[in-house]
């Protein structure tokens, strides 16, 4: 049973995130999705928190599957400036996880999360209790959220959005 709520990014938007997961070719899901449909912030549910989603590797049993939807890769830096519903910027990660160079979040999206992620938790129950860095941990059981990148050396999810997203949370 889930006891945690683990941040991915994935899709270009939440259509291209649902796409991704409905492909034959890649056997990866997630639990929710948030991004903008129609310039307006959405969150999607994908899956019911009862069953497992293939998100997370090791943790797909212990946590619920969030997932971003906007690329933080410069190389998409076009595609978001050409909708004018995406208020995005030059970002220098302020991490060491990932590329030194990327894109912000829009400021929408990082509002949806941040008070979706706060119901949810109020929901069931869970304080926000994240890891206080961005390094890798052999074991989340303190947790209540966190990072793909805190389960993966080889990720970086979030890491670089995460104080925008929670700016009231200290990581």
């Amino acid at each position: 049973e889930p006891f945690a709520i683990c941040m991915h990014w994935g899709g270009l938007n939440p259509q291209h995130c649902f796409n991704v997961f409905a492909s034959q070719s890649r056997q990866v899901s997630s639990h929710f999705l948030i991004g903008l449909t129609n310039g307006k912030p959405v969150v999607y549910q994908v899956l019911d928190m009862q069953h497992k989603a293939w998100h997370g590797g090791w943790v797909n049993d212990e946590s619920i599957g969030i997932d971003v939807c906007q690329s933080p890769m410069k190389h998409w830096k076009e595609h978001y400036e050409s909708d004018p519903n995406y208020d995005i910027e030059d970002l220098d990660n302020p991490t060491s996880r990932g590329p030194k160079k990327l894109i912000s979040l829009d400021p929408s999206i990082a509002q949806a999360v941040d008070s979706f992620v706060s119901d949810l938790l109020d929901a069931l129950g869970w304080d926000f209790v994240a890891p206080e860095d961005h390094n890798v941990y052999k074991d989340i059981s303190d947790f209540t959220i966190f990072g793909h990148h805190h389960v993966n050396e080889r990720k970086y999810d979030i890491a670089p959005w995460w104080d925008f997203i929670f700016p009231a949370e200290e990581v």
